[in-house]
């Protein structure tokens, strides 16, 4: 059960991630001393909400995404950090690649008129 609830909480947070990096400079180095602001080499919760925050991202959120990627120690490590934003950045690339340029018509072929139908 467990291990349930951090998958579904994993996939949250890759959905949330957008929100809070979405300042788009940088990659995860420069986030992760953005998000340092003491600069002791670990995020805290507090340090990531107001960085989440001031990014777009709801409070509650941030709180949300902070607790899956900092883990059971509740820190924030910048390798942490570079293996969310590597699965963010994957995510994207994905749903760039797949993402349908034309509409596509679904309309049943059943109700087409058939020549020799009178449709008049």
């Amino acid at each position: 059960m467990k291990n349930a609830m951090i998958g579904t909480g994993a996939v949250a947070v890759f959905m949330l991630a957008g929100a809070a990096f979405a300042d788009g400079h940088g990659g995860p180095a420069d986030k992760f001393t953005s998000m340092d602001t003491d600069g002791d080499g670990a995020v805290t919760s507090a340090e990531f909400t107001t960085y989440a925050t001031a990014n777009g991202a709801d409070a509650a959120e941030a709180e949300l995404q902070f607790a899956v990627m900092a883990g059971e120690d509740g820190i924030l490590t910048i390798e942490e950090l570079e293996a969310v934003m590597a699965v963010q950045e994957k995510a994207d690339d994905w749903e760039a690649s797949t993402a349908m340029e034309t509409e596509t018509d679904f309309s049943d072929p059943a109700e087409e008129t058939m020549p020799g139908d009178d449709a008049s």
